[in-house]
């Protein structure tokens, strides 16, 4: 359920957009499909107002791991030219290095 969320928000960017409000916005998508599957498959019985900090507490969890983390590793990843094949690789790529020694 929660790749849903981030596959939504990448396919309405067609796969080709992967800066860091894009997949902040797909880290946030991956923790509301979360948050509402598990409110509704786990803790049908809890109170709403468990549920709704549940499911917000999912979305930030999304933006700040899946999302920020997600692009950090990416980024650190696409220096080292191993995602060069990539759409996520080339975007991130190796920055021209100061020539200043």
């Amino acid at each position: 359920m929660q790749g849903v969320g981030a596959e939504i928000v990448l396919a309405l960017f067609l796969y080709r957009v992967w800066k860091l409000p894009v997949v902040m916005l797909a880290g946030a998508a991956t923790g509301l499909a979360l948050g509402l599957n598990d409110a509704f498959r786990y803790y049908a019985g809890a109170t709403a107002s468990f549920q709704v900090t549940y499911v917000i507490c999912a979305i930030i969890s999304g933006v700040v791991v899946s999302g920020i983390g997600s692009w950090l590793l990416v980024r650190a990843l696409a220096r080292t030219g191993v995602l060069s094949s990539f759409a996520a690789g080339r975007e991130h790529g190796r920055r021209p290095r100061s020539s200043a020694a």
